[in-house]
């Protein structure tokens, strides 16, 4: 599986450390990469620097000054390579149920802290086993 990781930053010197122990978490399970951004940057840039890792899923450190952005985002990217959507953070993972009903190109919510459940959604657990998933029952 090829991941890719994505922070939006408010600003380059306002980085996330998220992503970076997440990559560190699955690092032996999967090919990941890190994308990182700002919520100034124009959406189609950031879009064609995911699209060009080639993505199987994706997943986005989603807080309150990124949400929206990262929610174009990531319906640009489903729309365009089918990749699975995985979102995480604050600003989601309080409500999962609400954000998977209520955006039908997410298809995974990780509560809590990210680094075992992605990890071992990385190494192909079943993911009705992994504590810390929400997902849509079809």
């Amino acid at each position: 599986m090829r991941l890719t990781l994505c922070a939006l930053n408010s600003k380059y010197i306002h980085s996330t450390l998220a992503v970076w122990y997440l990559q560190a978490a699955v690092k032996s399970k999967c090919e990941s990469c890190v994308i990182e951004g700002t919520i100034n940057e124009r959406i189609d840039v950031i879009i064609n620097r995911v699209e060009k890792t080639k993505p199987d899923a994706v997943a986005f450190s989603t807080y309150i000054w990124n949400k929206m952005l990262v929610l174009k985002i990531a319906e640009e990217i489903k729309r365009r390579t089918g990749a699975k959507i995985l979102l995480g953070g604050p600003e989601v993972s309080y409500n999962a149920k609400e954000i998977l009903n209520k955006y039908n190109f997410v298809d995974y919510v990780i509560s809590g802290e990210g680094e075992e459940p992605l990890s071992k959604f990385c190494d192909g657990a079943e993911i009705d086993t992994i504590e810390g998933i929400s997902y849509k029952i079809l």
